[in-house]
């Protein structure tokens, strides 16, 4: 990613690895132990998932991920946080067994799951209309939340990955049926949640399942970079679509209250997302 020296073309110098560093290193700013707790937190990424939360193949899209907020949820990696890490964890944890918000309480560390009570807002409105049947796409930590919460709802669930081992233990985890991604086209119902990376910046023009496999009333994508992913536009010809804003935003409102004590300005929270989002 840099030229001899760590000099890139028309950039600053440049001192470390590129997608290590926090975006403003990258913009030319001097370091700071923000930009070294940034960094730490990199790592620590790295170590349970194999990846890095910021992506890109060149200086320039690395830049322009930063700038566009597009990271990648430990959440959305199939992987989660072994809980050995933490002392304790709260039941949304236990019941999901993946957590994705720590909490530091006189020196001992809080795990939750967020993404639970942001699933629940999102669902709000399919939920009171009335959801039976739901198919789940994915066997990550996003999904493990939508299970809970499904199963909760006492919804007949279908789960699909692409590797149907995967999905039969998952699914078993949470009494549900599962089959094969591939066989997305057997299943219509009323609720279909996307819980997979699959058409997440900058892969926008993929979608998870067929367009003819999108027989559902509520389609709900989890993805929220970009705002319109493929399966919303190709959902909405026929379906309730609900954008994974709102359920991140809903999560992120959560982790605020928990990690401050406040209420969390929630519709600021959103404005300041959708700006985001759509510059």
């Amino acid at each position: 990613m840099s030229s001899s020296g760590g000099r890139l073309p028309a950039e600053p110098q440049i001192a470390g690895t590129p997608l290590y560093l926090a975006p403003e290193i990258l913009d030319g700013h001097p370091a700071s132990a923000a930009s070294d707790l940034y960094s730490v937190g990199v790592l620590l990424y790295f170590l349970v998932t194999g990846d890095y939360p910021v992506r890109g193949r060149t200086m320039a899209d690395v830049r322009q991920a930063h700038a566009r907020g597009e990271r990648v949820p430990l959440s959305m990696t199939g992987r989660e946080l072994p809980q050995p890490f933490v002392d304790v964890v709260d039941e949304t944890v236990k019941q999901t067994g993946a957590a994705n918000t720590i909490v530091n309480r006189g020196q001992k560390l809080f795990a939750f799951n967020t993404d639970v009570y942001g699933t629940h807002q999102a669902l709000r409105k399919a939920f009171e209309a009335g959801i039976h049947r739901a198919t789940l796409l994915g066997t990550g930590g996003a999904a493990r939340a939508a299970a809970l919460v499904l199963k909760e709802r006492e919804c007949a669930v279908t789960v699909l990955a692409r590797d149907p081992r995967k999905a039969e233990r998952f699914a078993g985890e949470f009494g549900f049926a599962s089959d094969a991604l591939n066989q997305a086209g057997r299943y219509k119902g009323d609720l279909l949640i996307n819980a997979t990376s699959v058409g997440m910046f900058p892969a926008t023009d993929e979608c998870p399942v067929p367009t003819d496999a999108l027989n559902y009333h509520y389609v709900f994508d989890m993805v929220y970079n970009p705002l319109e992913t493929r399966l919303l536009r190709e959902a909405q010809r026929e379906s309730v679509v609900i954008s994974g804003v709102e359920m991140f935003v809903a999560q992120a409102a959560r982790q605020f209250e928990l990690w401050t004590g406040h209420q969390a300005p929630t519709e600021l929270m959103r404005d300041i997302v959708l700006r985001q989002l759509a510059s």
